[in-house]
């Protein structure tokens, strides 16, 4: 599993670079790396600062990865830990066998 923590203030473009991993090449070599099955994505996305408490850059995020909620967490209090701890146990760590 590859995980990426995009960390910015509300302006920016972390969140266009993270679509950069959804290529049909680059995927294919993760998963073949990560030794997945094909209909596993193998990223985790992490938005924290101000793109993650940003309501346009929130929207954007959510629409473009309508459908891969659990691979995408928008942490927008990053002293709460527990947020990052359940959404890693519900939703990632089933990945990894």
């Amino acid at each position: 599993m590859y995980v990426e923590i995009k960390r910015q203030q509300a302006k920016g473009n972390a969140h266009e670079r993270a679509c950069k991993y959804w290529a049909p090449g680059i995927l294919a070599s993760m998963r073949a790396e990560g030794r997945q099955p094909p209909d596993v994505i193998p990223c985790w996305w992490v938005f924290t600062n101000g793109i993650a408490n940003d309501g346009d850059y929130r929207q954007a995020i959510r629409h473009w990865f309508r459908g891969y909620e659990g691979h995408v967490l928008l942490w927008e209090n990053i002293s709460d830990h527990d947020t990052l701890i359940r959404h890693f146990d519900r939703h990632i760590r089933p990945l990894l066998g």
